[in-house]
């Protein structure tokens, strides 16, 4: 796939063939105004592209780990811990928002190179951005709910505010709230975890589990929409 955007930037270049104003504007965006006029011609804007593309699958790779930092961080201080309580659930929904984002922009940016390639394009770009908030619509939502006041916060938010430093509930009154929690959220995991041919989740243990390779399978999402949105732009998938 890169061989091919690399190739085609390397022969439009040697056809004296341009970048458009537009896509210089795109190419501003991620380069300072000294190194954008080693840009003069399409040859290397494929390094771009690809530096561009590289972020966003780290950024993928590594989320993954967002359910699994937890387990070190436990190790830690108490007010450590606390801590992550409340950030976790802002870093997970907020690097799915990054992903859907820098993607939507690398695909803009895409197409325009593409263009003024010669190739013939299809700008995946509002196929992808409603495929992904589509795919991701519970996460997204909640990062919407967590940063805007006015929105009433989920169970998970106030689950999460039961763990901060200034909560006026007592230690053994939390601890209650949270046990009846999982006894309602364990019977209707393992009603879908039934329904879905899998074994049922038994402890907490089991239910952290879950939510580790939930991580996992979000992330396998991500990688498959974004290279889906990426060849089918530059005609290598219909």
């Amino acid at each position: 796939m890169t061989d091919v955007i690399q190739t085609a930037c390397e022969r439009a270049s040697a056809s004296g063939l341009m970048p458009s104003d537009e896509t210089k504007k795109f190419l501003l965006k991620r380069v300072s105004p000294n190194n954008a006029l080693n840009f003069d011609s399409l040859e290397r804007y494929w390094v771009v592209l690809l530096d561009e593309l590289s972020q966003i699958l780290d950024r993928i790779l590594a989320y993954q780990y967002v359910a699994k930092y937890r387990k070190i961080l436990n190790s830690g201080p108490q007010e450590l811990a606390m801590a992550w309580q409340i950030h976790s659930q802002s870093l997970r929904s907020g690097e799915l928002y990054i992903v859907q984002d820098r993607t939507c922009e690398f695909l803009k940016f895409l197409s325009h190179v593409g263009r003024d390639c010669g190739i013939t394009i299809a700008d995946q770009t509002k196929t992808f951005e409603k495929a992904f908030k589509k795919t991701f619509e519970r996460r997204l939502r909640e990062r919407h709910r967590v940063v805007h006041a006015h929105e009433r916060p989920s169970r998970e938010s106030r689950i999460i505010s039961l763990s901060g430093q200034t909560s006026p509930l007592p230690r053994d009154v939390i601890d209650g709230i949270l046990q009846e929690t999982f006894e309602k959220t364990i019977p209707v995991l393992q009603r879908v975890s039934s329904q879905l041919g899998k074994e049922p989740p038994m402890s907490v243990e089991a239910v952290e589990k879950i939510h580790e390779e939930g991580a996992v399978n979000e992330a396998r999402l991500m990688l498959d929409l974004v290279a889906k949105a990426l060849l089918t732009t530059i005609g290598l998938m219909k």
